[in-house]
């Protein structure tokens, strides 16, 4: 109560504007909440669970990265943007092999658990995205103990969901991959359900897919570029030569070889990655 003293105090020589959003961080900061709130009444995400573009080699970039229930690692925010539910730590390592672009140990050993909801903004308004969340059973030993349902921005994408039975053993790290749009503000929102015991989070990522990976190839065979065709470009692709073991067959016996012409297509779609 101080602190709200001492700013409705300090504002007389502030506009109006700036008080308002200094009363707002007051006010998150006695609550408790995960989110700032925002005076225009915009959602905002907490800083540290912004992070810089990080590209990965296999044709995708994270944008936004939350360690539920824990606290920044490796890359990944610590815990925000969220509304509901509890948190839990495990000192338990993790086995995370298998997993494409696997979280640090830190994020599967936290969790938020209940019924919560994430809504995770600073994104491009009506644009596309892939949701990757990251789990692990820290807590039960078997399958059917913990069920519950996800949502990304009302829509079902898990149902009935149980990690035990996904990853078959305990302490094993496991991911589930989804694309979605942001809605109107630039938010994607996505909430947790329980069925059984309690729904739960270790970790989410929003990415997008780099520009080029995964685009249709259209080619204008045999001709210059014209509306939305490239120009044809063939690539020849040289083999290592095997080691001779018999005798050389005469040349007129020998195949010809021709070039080959490789595209590399790649669609991202609903993903389990665990191994």
């Amino acid at each position: 109560m101080y602190l709200l003293h001492f700013i409705r105090k300090r504002s007389l020589r502030f506009n109006a504007a700036a008080s308002a959003a200094l009363v707002a961080l007051a006010l998150a900061a006695c609550s408790g909440s995960g989110t700032v709130p925002n005076p225009s009444g915009a959602n905002s995400v907490p800083n540290d669970v912004k992070r810089a573009a990080v590209a990965h080699p296999n044709g995708f970039t994270t944008l936004v990265a939350v360690n539920a229930g824990g606290g920044a690692t490796g890359g990944f925010g610590a815990d925000g943007g969220y509304s509901g539910g509890s948190t839990y730590v495990t000192s338990a390592l993790i086995d995370t092999t298998g997993v494409l672009n696997a979280a640090p140990q830190a994020v599967y050993q936290s969790e938020r658990y209940g019924n919560f909801t994430y809504k995770l903004g600073g994104l491009a308004p009506g644009s596309a995205y892939t949701v990757r969340l990251h789990f692990a059973e820290i807590f039960w030993n078997n399958a059917g103990a913990r069920v519950f349902n996800v949502a990304i921005n009302s829509a079902p994408v898990l149902s009935n969901f149980d990690i035990f039975a996904a990853a078959r053993v305990k302490n094993k790290a496991i991911v589930e991959s989804f694309n979605t749009t942001a809605d109107g503000s630039g938010a994607v929102t996505i909430a947790f359900t329980t069925v059984r015991d309690n729904a739960k989070v270790s970790g989410i990522e929003i990415v997008r897919q780099n520009p080029l990976v995964g685009a249709p190839v259209a080619v204008n065979a045999g001709g210059s570029a014209t509306t939305g065709l490239a120009p044809m470009t063939i690539t020849t692709v040289a083999r290592p030569m095997r080691p001779i073991t018999r005798s050389i067959r005469p040349a007129s016996r020998i195949p010809h070889r021709r070039p080959s012409i490789k595209a590399n297509a790649s669609v991202i779609s609903h993903t389990r990655s665990a191994g």
